[in-house]
């Protein structure tokens, strides 16, 4: 349980951080929230590693996320 906050917390923060330039912010944010889920439950027999893995999960998706909503410069 304290972990699914965990991961709610990590993904909103890593969303925002990597998505805030942007032109949809809320698509990385989504993206990352999954990530933190899928790679915190893809490690979760270990405790601290799921919580690294969750890390990881959300600044891919995050950064696909945001790569997908670049604002185009000019």
């Amino acid at each position: 349980m304290k972990h699914d906050i965990a991961y709610v917390v990590i993904g909103l923060v890593i969303g925002y951080l990597v998505g805030r330039s942007s032109r949809l912010v809320y698509i990385p944010i989504v993206l990352a929230l999954i990530g933190a889920f899928a790679g915190g439950f893809a490690l979760h027999h270990y405790r601290y590693v799921s919580l690294l893995g969750g890390i990881v999960g959300a600044l891919i998706l995050g950064l696909v996320g945001t790569a997908l909503t670049q604002k185009k410069a000019g």
